[in-house]
């Protein structure tokens, strides 16, 4: 039980579990390849579209997975699918702002 659990509500944490890796992919990568340049597409342009695809992954797969796992027969999952739905559609648009201010090249020192 505490397996489906996790299976489905892991999703919350997306932002937070790829929180370090992508910061490092940013500055050794991105950077180098994009550039900083505030006039063309640059690096920060792409962590705003990366930001945006995985706030929606995890969306669509709390969904997929909630649905899978619990279905939505009764009232009550109804209920607990539409105010996890809010609780992790809100979550998501305040860790990505958190995270977008953590690794947009404007708020951090360029070595």
């Amino acid at each position: 039980m505490l397996k489906k659990h996790i299976k489905v509500y892991i999703w919350f944490f997306l932002f937070i579990l790829l929180f370090l890796p992508y910061r490092a992919l940013n500055s050794l990568v991105l950077l180098n390849i994009f550039g900083n340049d505030s006039t063309a597409f640059n690096a920060n342009d792409v962590t705003v579209i990366i930001s945006i695809l995985i706030a929606l992954l995890s969306v669509l797969l709390f969904v997929y997975n909630f649905i899978k796992e619990f279905g939505l027969k009764t009232k009550k999952k109804v209920l607990i699918f539409f105010v996890s739905l809010l609780v992790l559609s809100v979550m998501t648009f305040f860790l990505r702002e958190a995270i977008l201010k953590g690794n947009l090249w404007d708020y951090m020192e360029v070595v």
